[in-house]
Protein backbone atom coordinates (compact mmCIF):
# COMPACT_ATOMS: atom_id res chain seq x y z
CA UNK A 1 0.00 0.00 0.00
CA UNK A 2 1.37 3.40 -1.24
CA UNK A 3 2.78 5.41 1.95
CA UNK A 4 0.69 8.83 0.78
CA UNK A 5 -2.89 7.35 0.91
CA UNK A 6 -4.76 8.84 3.91
CA UNK A 7 -5.13 7.06 6.48
CA UNK A 8 -8.92 5.94 7.78
CA UNK A 9 -9.59 7.45 11.48
CA UNK A 10 -10.16 4.37 14.05
CA UNK A 11 -13.81 5.44 15.86
CA UNK A 12 -13.40 6.86 19.43
CA UNK A 13 -16.75 6.07 21.18
CA UNK A 14 -15.60 8.61 24.54
CA UNK A 15 -16.86 11.86 22.03
CA UNK A 16 -19.66 13.35 21.68
CA UNK A 17 -21.86 12.42 18.79
CA UNK A 18 -22.40 14.97 16.19
CA UNK A 19 -25.47 13.65 14.33
CA UNK A 20 -28.31 15.35 14.50
CA UNK A 21 -31.57 14.43 15.67
CA UNK A 22 -34.25 14.11 13.57
CA UNK A 23 -37.32 16.72 14.43
CA UNK A 24 -40.53 15.85 13.75
CA UNK A 25 -43.09 18.03 12.36
CA UNK A 26 -45.33 18.69 15.57
CA UNK A 27 -41.70 19.51 17.13
CA UNK A 28 -41.22 22.40 14.87
CA UNK A 29 -44.41 23.84 14.94
CA UNK A 30 -44.97 23.73 18.54
CA UNK A 31 -41.50 25.50 18.72
CA UNK A 32 -42.36 28.26 16.39
CA UNK A 33 -45.52 29.26 17.95
CA UNK A 34 -43.67 29.30 21.46
CA UNK A 35 -41.21 31.39 19.61
CA UNK A 36 -44.17 33.99 18.90
CA UNK A 37 -46.05 33.85 21.52
CA UNK A 38 -43.99 34.25 24.65
CA UNK A 39 -42.20 37.29 23.26
CA UNK A 40 -46.13 38.83 22.61
CA UNK A 41 -47.10 37.71 26.11
CA UNK A 42 -43.92 39.48 27.75
CA UNK A 43 -44.44 42.81 25.74
CA UNK A 44 -48.10 42.16 27.18
CA UNK A 45 -46.99 41.67 30.35
CA UNK A 46 -44.72 45.13 30.21
CA UNK A 47 -47.61 47.21 29.03
CA UNK A 48 -49.56 46.50 31.68
CA UNK A 49 -46.43 46.76 33.99
CA UNK A 50 -44.22 49.52 32.96
CA UNK A 51 -46.58 52.37 33.45
CA UNK A 52 -46.75 51.10 36.93
CA UNK A 53 -43.21 51.14 37.13
CA UNK A 54 -42.03 54.54 35.56
CA UNK A 55 -42.85 56.86 37.62
CA UNK A 56 -42.59 59.75 34.34
CA UNK A 57 -45.53 57.33 32.51
CA UNK A 58 -47.45 57.12 36.19
CA UNK A 59 -47.29 60.81 36.26
CA UNK A 60 -49.04 61.24 32.57
CA UNK A 61 -52.03 59.31 33.94
CA UNK A 62 -52.48 60.65 37.03
CA UNK A 63 -52.65 64.16 35.84
CA UNK A 64 -54.75 63.34 32.85
CA UNK A 65 -57.48 61.07 34.90
CA UNK A 66 -57.23 64.88 37.59
CA UNK A 67 -57.68 66.53 34.37
CA UNK A 68 -60.92 64.33 33.39
CA UNK A 69 -62.59 64.16 36.75
CA UNK A 70 -62.12 67.99 36.99
CA UNK A 71 -63.41 69.97 40.19
CA UNK A 72 -65.64 68.76 42.85
CA UNK A 73 -69.21 70.51 42.51
CA UNK A 74 -69.26 73.65 43.16
CA UNK A 75 -65.49 74.36 43.46
CA UNK A 76 -63.80 77.16 41.40
CA UNK A 77 -59.87 76.41 41.76
CA UNK A 78 -56.51 77.56 40.87
CA UNK A 79 -54.51 75.52 38.69
CA UNK A 80 -50.86 74.89 38.69
CA UNK A 81 -49.17 73.34 35.01
CA UNK A 82 -45.83 73.21 34.46
CA UNK A 83 -42.71 70.61 35.07
CA UNK A 84 -41.50 68.53 37.55
CA UNK A 85 -40.13 71.11 39.94
CA UNK A 86 -44.29 72.19 40.37
CA UNK A 87 -44.84 68.53 40.31
CA UNK A 88 -42.95 67.95 43.47
CA UNK A 89 -42.75 71.73 44.47
CA UNK A 90 -46.08 72.90 44.77
CA UNK A 91 -48.12 71.71 47.82
CA UNK A 92 -51.76 71.91 47.31
CA UNK A 93 -52.94 72.14 50.54
CA UNK A 94 -50.27 74.41 51.82
CA UNK A 95 -50.76 77.25 48.52
CA UNK A 96 -54.85 76.39 48.99
CA UNK A 97 -54.93 77.72 52.60
CA UNK A 98 -52.60 80.78 50.99
CA UNK A 99 -55.01 81.50 48.34
CA UNK A 100 -58.69 81.09 50.20
CA UNK A 101 -59.52 78.27 47.47
CA UNK A 102 -58.68 74.88 45.89
CA UNK A 103 -55.59 74.55 44.08
CA UNK A 104 -54.97 71.29 41.31
CA UNK A 105 -51.33 70.42 40.57
CA UNK A 106 -51.65 69.12 37.14
CA UNK A 107 -47.44 69.78 36.42
CA UNK A 108 -45.63 66.78 34.56
CA UNK A 109 -42.17 66.84 33.72
CA UNK A 110 -40.37 69.42 31.82
CA UNK A 111 -39.96 67.39 28.43
CA UNK A 112 -43.17 68.15 27.48
CA UNK A 113 -42.66 71.54 27.40
CA UNK A 114 -45.15 73.86 27.38
CA UNK A 115 -47.82 71.91 25.12
CA UNK A 116 -49.00 70.05 27.71
CA UNK A 117 -49.70 73.18 29.88
CA UNK A 118 -51.91 74.66 26.84
CA UNK A 119 -53.69 70.85 26.55
CA UNK A 120 -54.70 70.59 30.02
CA UNK A 121 -55.42 74.20 30.74
CA UNK A 122 -57.71 73.55 26.86
CA UNK A 123 -59.29 70.29 28.52
CA UNK A 124 -60.41 71.61 31.30
CA UNK A 125 -61.46 74.55 30.04
CA UNK A 126 -63.80 72.97 27.57
CA UNK A 127 -65.11 70.43 30.38
CA UNK A 128 -65.07 72.50 33.95
CA UNK A 129 -65.38 75.74 32.49
CA UNK A 130 -62.43 78.86 33.52
CA UNK A 131 -60.47 78.30 36.47
CA UNK A 132 -60.05 81.14 39.39
CA UNK A 133 -56.57 81.70 38.13
CA UNK A 134 -53.62 80.07 36.18
CA UNK A 135 -50.12 79.64 37.86
CA UNK A 136 -47.21 78.17 35.31
CA UNK A 137 -44.23 76.99 37.09
CA UNK A 138 -40.87 75.47 34.75
CA UNK A 139 -37.10 75.08 35.52
CA UNK A 140 -34.57 77.53 33.26
CA UNK A 141 -33.59 75.14 30.83
CA UNK A 142 -36.82 74.24 29.75
CA UNK A 143 -37.41 76.92 27.23
CA UNK A 144 -34.76 75.77 25.01
CA UNK A 145 -36.01 72.62 24.58
CA UNK A 146 -37.58 70.73 21.82
CA UNK A 147 -39.67 67.91 21.86
CA UNK A 148 -38.61 64.47 22.09
CA UNK A 149 -40.93 61.58 20.33
CA UNK A 150 -39.92 59.09 23.46
CA UNK A 151 -41.59 60.75 25.74
CA UNK A 152 -44.32 62.08 24.18
CA UNK A 153 -45.10 58.10 23.44
CA UNK A 154 -45.92 57.89 27.10
CA UNK A 155 -49.19 59.57 27.16
CA UNK A 156 -51.74 57.94 26.36
CA UNK A 157 -53.37 58.40 22.96
CA UNK A 158 -56.50 58.95 24.52
CA UNK A 159 -55.10 61.92 26.57
CA UNK A 160 -54.04 63.74 23.67
CA UNK A 161 -56.45 65.63 21.50
CA UNK A 162 -56.61 64.46 17.87
CA UNK A 163 -55.38 67.81 16.29
CA UNK A 164 -53.44 68.72 19.21
CA UNK A 165 -53.19 73.08 19.64
CA UNK A 166 -50.54 73.68 19.61
CA UNK A 167 -49.32 70.71 17.54
CA UNK A 168 -46.14 68.87 18.11
CA UNK A 169 -44.76 69.50 14.82
CA UNK A 170 -43.44 65.88 14.35
CA UNK A 171 -42.56 64.27 11.06
CA UNK A 172 -44.53 61.56 9.77
CA UNK A 173 -41.19 59.24 10.80
CA UNK A 174 -41.30 60.53 14.51
CA UNK A 175 -44.72 59.80 14.48
CA UNK A 176 -44.14 56.36 13.80
CA UNK A 177 -41.13 56.33 16.56
CA UNK A 178 -43.86 57.04 19.07
CA UNK A 179 -46.12 54.36 18.39
CA UNK A 180 -43.18 52.17 18.45
CA UNK A 181 -42.40 53.00 21.59
CA UNK A 182 -45.86 52.89 22.90
CA UNK A 183 -46.68 49.77 21.89
CA UNK A 184 -43.52 47.34 21.94
CA UNK A 185 -42.06 48.22 25.83
CA UNK A 186 -39.81 44.99 25.19
CA UNK A 187 -37.70 45.97 22.85
CA UNK A 188 -37.90 50.24 23.84
CA UNK A 189 -38.43 50.32 27.74
CA UNK A 190 -35.43 47.80 28.14
CA UNK A 191 -33.65 49.74 30.66
CA UNK A 192 -37.06 50.31 33.06
CA UNK A 193 -37.19 46.33 32.43
CA UNK A 194 -33.74 45.84 33.27
CA UNK A 195 -34.20 48.12 36.44
CA UNK A 196 -37.25 45.97 37.70
CA UNK A 197 -35.21 42.81 37.31
CA UNK A 198 -32.22 44.46 39.86
CA UNK A 199 -34.38 45.67 41.90
CA UNK A 200 -37.21 42.70 42.16
CA UNK A 201 -38.19 42.99 45.58
CA UNK A 202 -39.20 47.05 45.02
CA UNK A 203 -40.56 46.00 41.81
CA UNK A 204 -42.84 43.78 43.55
CA UNK A 205 -43.91 45.58 46.23
CA UNK A 206 -44.81 48.73 43.91
CA UNK A 207 -46.96 46.45 41.50
CA UNK A 208 -48.80 44.75 44.66
CA UNK A 209 -49.50 48.52 46.15
CA UNK A 210 -50.55 49.94 43.19
CA UNK A 211 -48.90 52.91 43.64
CA UNK A 212 -46.21 53.57 41.67
CA UNK A 213 -44.70 56.49 44.14
CA UNK A 214 -44.85 54.47 46.91
CA UNK A 215 -40.57 53.87 46.79
CA UNK A 216 -40.31 57.78 47.49
CA UNK A 217 -43.16 59.37 48.88
CA UNK A 218 -47.45 59.51 47.47
CA UNK A 219 -49.24 61.88 45.33
CA UNK A 220 -52.67 63.45 46.81
CA UNK A 221 -55.88 63.55 45.21
CA UNK A 222 -55.00 66.95 44.06
CA UNK A 223 -51.96 66.07 42.07
CA UNK A 224 -48.83 66.62 44.77
CA UNK A 225 -46.04 64.43 44.50
CA UNK A 226 -44.88 64.90 47.99
CA UNK A 227 -41.34 63.24 48.12
CA UNK A 228 -40.00 61.70 51.45
CA UNK A 229 -36.30 62.83 52.05
CA UNK A 230 -34.19 65.40 50.97
CA UNK A 231 -31.34 65.15 48.32
CA UNK A 232 -28.89 67.94 48.95
CA UNK A 233 -25.96 66.18 47.27
CA UNK A 234 -27.68 65.19 44.32
CA UNK A 235 -28.71 69.08 44.19
CA UNK A 236 -25.06 70.47 44.55
CA UNK A 237 -23.79 68.09 41.65
CA UNK A 238 -27.11 69.15 39.57
CA UNK A 239 -25.88 72.68 40.08
CA UNK A 240 -22.29 71.37 39.13
CA UNK A 241 -23.75 70.31 35.92
CA UNK A 242 -25.71 72.94 34.76
CA UNK A 243 -22.90 75.52 35.60
CA UNK A 244 -20.58 73.98 33.28
CA UNK A 245 -23.01 73.53 30.63
CA UNK A 246 -24.23 76.98 30.62
CA UNK A 247 -20.10 78.17 30.38
CA UNK A 248 -19.93 75.96 27.35
CA UNK A 249 -23.06 77.40 25.89
CA UNK A 250 -21.66 80.76 26.63
CA UNK A 251 -24.54 82.54 26.14
CA UNK A 252 -28.23 81.82 28.18
CA UNK A 253 -30.97 79.90 26.70
CA UNK A 254 -33.50 81.08 24.83
CA UNK A 255 -37.33 79.95 23.94
CA UNK A 256 -38.02 77.35 21.31
CA UNK A 257 -40.45 78.01 18.71
CA UNK A 258 -42.38 75.16 20.01
CA UNK A 259 -41.76 76.25 23.44
CA UNK A 260 -43.44 79.84 22.58
CA UNK A 261 -46.38 78.11 20.99
CA UNK A 262 -47.22 76.55 24.39
CA UNK A 263 -46.83 79.82 26.32
CA UNK A 264 -48.70 81.89 23.83
CA UNK A 265 -51.71 79.28 23.87
CA UNK A 266 -51.82 79.22 27.76
CA UNK A 267 -52.05 82.90 27.67
CA UNK A 268 -54.12 83.30 24.97
CA UNK A 269 -57.00 80.89 26.70
CA UNK A 270 -56.50 83.03 30.17
CA UNK A 271 -57.19 86.44 28.57
CA UNK A 272 -60.22 85.53 26.34
CA UNK A 273 -61.63 83.56 29.36
CA UNK A 274 -60.38 86.79 31.99
CA UNK A 275 -58.31 83.82 34.06
CA UNK A 276 -55.27 85.86 35.32
CA UNK A 277 -52.37 83.99 34.98
CA UNK A 278 -48.56 84.17 36.63
CA UNK A 279 -45.47 82.79 35.17
CA UNK A 280 -42.89 81.40 37.92
CA UNK A 281 -39.37 80.47 37.43
CA UNK A 282 -38.19 77.25 39.36
CA UNK A 283 -36.31 77.81 42.20
CA UNK A 284 -32.80 77.65 41.34
CA UNK A 285 -29.55 76.32 43.64
CA UNK A 286 -27.85 79.61 44.61
CA UNK A 287 -24.52 78.51 43.02
CA UNK A 288 -26.42 78.12 39.48
CA UNK A 289 -28.62 81.30 40.25
CA UNK A 290 -25.08 83.34 40.54
CA UNK A 291 -23.97 81.94 37.54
Amino acid sequence: MSSDQPTQAKPKPWLPSERSQGKGRHAVWVSAILGVAIPIAVNAAMLWAVPKLKKAQAIFDRKWQLVDRGPTEGERPWLVVGDSSGNQGIDTDALSAKLGAPVYNLCTIGDMLTLDDAWMLGRWMEEHGPPRGVIMIHVYDMWSREPEPAVFSMINPNDVPPQPDPPTGFTDAEQRTIRIHRWLPLIMANTTAKRAIVNAGRSLSTLSSNDPFADSGSMNERGFLSIDRATPDKVRVDAILHSRRLEAAGEPPTESATIRAGLTSVLERCRDSGVPVFLLHAPTARPLAED
